[in-house]
């Protein structure tokens, strides 16, 4: 009993150092940005979130057994990653969701915040664990004007506690919770 007891122990320490060190770690990476200027959120009372496209090109690559199940995954992460997470974010302003139909220009909103997708890097393995990432070229555009106030490209890892980690879909919504907070970050400078 005494060995069994030693054993859990061990478990529950090495666990809990793993948690301090991610943690302790960025989720977010920002690797070029223009212009580093704050946007002031209180002119904008509404914000038009983007739809983000993980691209149909990875359905194959990442062994999805179709197209149309990787669409699933796609508005998974927008439907349950990104709107719920930016209301989170931003419970004071109207926040308007682009659909993945949604490819023009917003008309309606004030501050635009677009993703691009650049790439998904799928790191994880189950021998040596790892961190995906995801790479996307975040932009906020004043909807009237159209003018650009900020965009940068950024990576996000796939950096979280909780067995949501141990698949690939749990993984990405990390990625998309670590997007969330790069924009709240941004734009609450």
């Amino acid at each position: 009993m005494k060995n069994v007891f030693l054993r859990v122990t061990k478990l529950v320490l090495l666990l809990f150092v793993a948690a301090m060190f991610t943690s302790c770690a960025s989720t977010y990476y920002v690797h070029k940005e223009s212009p580093s200027a704050v946007v002031d959120v209180n002119q904008y009372p509404s914000f038009y979130v983007g739809w983000l496209d993980l691209q149909d090109k990875y359905w194959e690559e990442f062994g999805y057994e179709s197209l149309k199940s990787w669409k699933a995954v796609i508005d998974d992460q927008n439907y349950h990653g990104i709107q719920p997470y930016m209301k989170k974010n931003f419970p004071n302003k109207n926040l308007i969701f682009a659909g993945p139909e949604d490819s023009q220009f917003p008309d309606k909103g004030d501050l635009y915040i677009k993703f691009d997708v650049t790439r998904i890097d799928k790191n994880w393995n189950a021998v040596t664990g790892g961190f995906d990432d995801l790479y996307v070229d975040v932009s906020f555009i004043d909807i009237k004007s159209k003018e650009e106030l900020y965009s940068a490209n950024i990576n996000t890892t796939s950096m979280g506690m909780g067995p949501q980690g141990w698949t690939f879909e749990g993984r990405l919504g990390f990625a998309v919770y670590n997007l969330c907070s790069f924009v709240y970050d941004k734009l609450n400078e």
